[in-house]
C-alpha cells in the first residue's frame, strides 16, 4: 500500500486484506501498534472518491476500533476524520455508512473521545447517515450508538441537541421500535442529553416523552430500556 500509494487496486485489496485481519480479536492492538491504521488512512485519504477503498478502509477502521486498547490511538491519529470523510463522500453508499458509523460509534464508547469527536464534528457525520438510510438497521444502531457516546461528556449536550441530535434518535426508536438495540441507545442518548437542564425543554416540545412512554411500552420487559425511561426527568 505504501509503495504503490497512486494504485488504487493496489488501496483496494491492501484495505482489504487488513479489514480481514482486523476481524481476529488477538490481531486489533498489533495492528495498530505496526500502524495499519496508519496505511489505511493513508489509502482512503489518497483514493477518498474511489468507493470500494471507501468501504474496505471503514471497515478496517472499525474493526480496528472494537478494541478497547485502540481507542485512544486510532482517534489520536484521526481515524475518525477519515471515517466521517468517508461518509460524506459517499453518503447515498449504504455500505460506507455503515462502516464509517460503525468505526465512529465504537471510538465513542472511550469517554476521552466524546469532546474531540463532537468538535470535529462528527455527530453532523453520523446524523446524516441516519437519515439518509433512516430504513437501514447497521447504520442506525450504530449512529445511535455514537450519539449516546458522545452525549455522555456535559459540555456536549446543549450542541448536540442544538444540532438535532434528540431527533434523529427518536426518529430512529420509532422506526424501529421492535429493535432493542436501536432502542436502548436511543434511550441511553435522550437520558445524556436529558442531565442538561438547558436541554430539557426543547427536549420536550420535540415529543420525547412521548417517544419514551411509547418505546417502554414496547419493551417491558427488558431493565436496560425500563431504566433509562425512568431515570430521564424533564421538568
Amino acid at each position: 500500500a505504501r509503495g504503490h500509494a497512486d494504485d488504487v487496486v493496489v488501496a483496494r485489496r491492501a484495505c482489504g486484506a487488513l479489514q480481514n485481519l482486523a476481524v481476529a480479536a488477538d490481531s486489533r492492538v498489533p495492528l495498530v501498534r505496526d500502524g495499519a491504521h496508519i496505511a489505511v488512512m493513508a489509502a482512503a485519504r489518497a483514493h477518498a472518491g474511489d468507493v470500494e477503498v471507501a468501504r474496505h478502509a471503514c471497515a478496517a477502521l472499525g474493526n480496528l476500533a472494537i478494541a478497547d486498547d485502540n481507542y485512544v490511538p486510532l482517534m489520536r491519529d484521526g481515524a475518525h476524520t477519515v471515517a466521517m470523510a468517508a461518509a460524506m463522500a459517499h453518503a447515498g453508499d449504504v455500505e460506507v455508512a455503515r462502516h464509517a458509523c460503525a468505526a465512529l460509534g465504537n471510538l465513542a464508547i472511550a469517554v476521552e473521545n466524546s469532546v474531540p469527536l463532537l468538535r470535529d464534528g462528527v455527530h453532523t457525520a453520523v446524523m446524516a447517515a441516519a437519515r439518509t438510510h433512516g430504513g437501514d438497521l447497521e447504520v442506525v444502531r450504530a449512529a445511535c450508538g455514537a450519539l449516546q457516546g458522545m452525549a455522555v461528556a456535559a459540555e456536549n449536550r446543549v450542541p448536540l441537541v442544538r444540532d438535532g441530535a434528540h431527533t434523529v434518535v427518536m426518529a430512529a426508536a420509532r422506526a424501529h421500535g421492535g429493535d432493542l438495540e436501536v432502542v436502548r441507545a436511543a434511550c441511553g442518548a435522550l437520558l445524556n442529553l436529558s442531565l442538561a437542564a438547558d436541554c430539557c425543554g426543547t427536549l420536550v416540545r420535540d415529543g420525547a416523552r412521548e417517544l419514551l412512554a411509547l418505546v417502554s411500552g414496547l419493551h417491558p420487559g427488558d431493565a436496560t430500556v425500563q431504566d433509562f425511561c425512568h431515570r430521564v426527568v424533564l421538568s
